[in-house]
């Protein structure tokens, strides 16, 4: 992403090294999905698209490549697709799956695009799951894994009456089908939006950029020069401070502000200020992220503040560290010793319980290198004059509206200065 930075804006820029970015929504969705195709899909796409069109003669991988045209067969790149999905979801369920299909097929003219894009985006998918069952590589990808564990399951109860589950060995295609469509939909645009989020948070606060910066160097002090030859298993651990940004990034600005839930079979007992409610079967409940994420009771009286050392365990007089020590507060997306905890129930942008976000691990990896890599290499500023470049970017963030996750409305110009 950098380097198609310095060879896209360095003409518009002081110099190749002080580059000046109008806004960061496109580019950074296409790193994140980027990233997710590679770890999800085995299909590495480039930065920047390859002019070449995909001929009728090309193998099987070939299809997957960013062209400059669609696949024989599609209308759409795979890239194209993925990207175009998201923010046509709408129109995609109104017509595939809410309304009648008498009243679809009258409305088909007008939902042209949404529809060949599904249907795209159901082809290339199928295409996959075939590709991984002929090739049976020991590739690690979700994609890959499923596969994987589906035919060991196959082989497990092939001929074996007595362990046959009534609901067959391992997931159908179809099934795999669909959690590949909703990994794809949730899988790029969460992170995309958050760290979007965080990078202009970070411009505002050089302070934090200071802070944060020190905590990266002091990671990968023992790392080689070539980022691409850090170790996981030895650097992860240590990179707390990007951890404490994209922690504080989601609680300021969930990618979900509203989690639809329900009561389960049983009635449901609940205290709310010493007294105790019962709640009755099925009954829908919507958690509001926001008003748990901004409540003083949990957070302390300097809420509305970006503060991301308030996540750090080496910070002990942050008002989390009244939970250190208190049994059951690992939630989604806080499993680390190295964070201090909130309530139970205070922080949600994974979900929370048996169906809390399943990628949430990912999504914390993917966070933590990416703020990790750019943050090592570059100084971010806001662009103009320092008290409006801060109140615009205010305004964008205070403007920033949900449809299905939260997003910023406006680009904000940033500085990236090479370190």
């Amino acid at each position: 992403m950098t380097a198609h930075w310095v060879d896209q804006y360095s003409s518009t820029s002081d110099t190749s090294s002080n580059l000046i970015i109008p806004g960061l929504q496109d580019d950074i969705t296409k790193l994140t999905l980027n990233i997710f195709c590679g770890a999800g899909f085995g299909v590495h796409l480039p930065f920047k698209p390859s002019l070449k069109s995909t001929t009728e003669n090309a193998n099987a991988h070939d299809q997957f490549r960013d062209s400059a045209t669609p696949s024989p067969g599609y209308d759409f790149t795979f890239r194209s697709v993925a990207e175009y999905i998201g923010p046509n979801l709408t129109s995609i369920f109104l017509t595939v799956g809410i309304l009648p299909k008498w009243l679809s097929f009258i409305l088909r003219p007008f939902f042209k695009t949404p529809l060949k894009a599904y249907h795209n985006l159901g082809k290339y998918l199928r295409a996959l799951i075939t590709m991984s069952q002929e090739e049976e590589s020991n590739a690690h990808n979700l994609l890959a894994g499923l596969v994987r564990a589906r035919r060991e399951e196959q082989q497990k109860e092939s001929g074996n009456e007595d362990t046959k589950s009534k609901y067959g060995a391992g997931l159908s295609d179809q099934e795999i089908l669909g959690n590949l469509f909703m990994f794809t939909i949730a899988g790029h645009e969460t992170s995309s939006t958050s760290l979007r989020f965080a990078f202009v948070l970070l411009a505002m606060h050089q302070d934090i950029q200071d802070w944060l910066y020190e905590g990266i160097k002091e990671a990968v002090a023992d790392e080689p020069e070539d980022l691409a030859k850090w170790d996981y298993v030895r650097v992860f651990p240590k990179l707390i401070a990007p951890l404490c940004v994209m922690l504080e990034t989601l609680r300021l600005y969930p990618p979900v502000v509203t989690l639809p839930k329900w009561t389960s079979h049983s009635p449901a007992p609940i205290t709310l200020a010493s007294t105790t409610y019962t709640l009755p079967p099925g009954v829908p409940i919507s958690l509001n992220a926001n008003a748990l994420h901004y409540s003083p009771e949990y957070w302390g009286p300097d809420v509305t503040i970006f503060k991301p050392s308030r996540w750090d365990k080496r910070n002990t007089t942050s008002f989390l560290a009244k939970n250190d020590g208190i049994e059951g507060l690992n939630v989604a997306g806080l499993d680390f010793d190295t964070v201090h905890k909130p309530v139970r129930g205070a922080f949600i942008p994974f979900s929370d319980g048996s169906r809390a976000c399943m990628g949430k691990k990912f999504a914390e990896v993917e966070f933590v290198a990416a703020l990790s890599v750019v943050f090592w290499q570059y100084r971010v500023r806001l662009v103009g004059e320092e008290r409006g470049a801060k109140e615009r970017a205010e305004k964008a963030l205070g403007e920033s509206s949900a449809f299905l996750t939260l997003g910023m409305r406006d680009d904000v110009p940033l500085r990236f200065e090479r370190r």
